[in-house]
């Protein structure tokens, strides 16, 4: 059974994000960004070959 305190901050991250998801529609800038290819989901993407390797981003070498 996982630890109360491993619950309570997990139950604190799911708190954080469902109030940053709900609140977006606030945002000055939620128009530009809904107006745009992709909407919000062009900046969930996680890309390893924006940065390359020499970043520290990509996959070992």
């Amino acid at each position: 059974m996982p630890r109360a305190e491993a619950l309570f901050s997990r139950g604190v991250a799911v708190g954080v994000m469902t109030y940053g998801f709900i609140s977006i529609r606030i945002l000055p800038m939620d128009g530009w960004i809904r107006a745009q290819r992709g909407g919000h989901f062009q900046f969930v993407t996680i890309r390893d070959d924006v940065h390359g390797p020499a970043s520290g981003c990509g996959p070992a070498e």
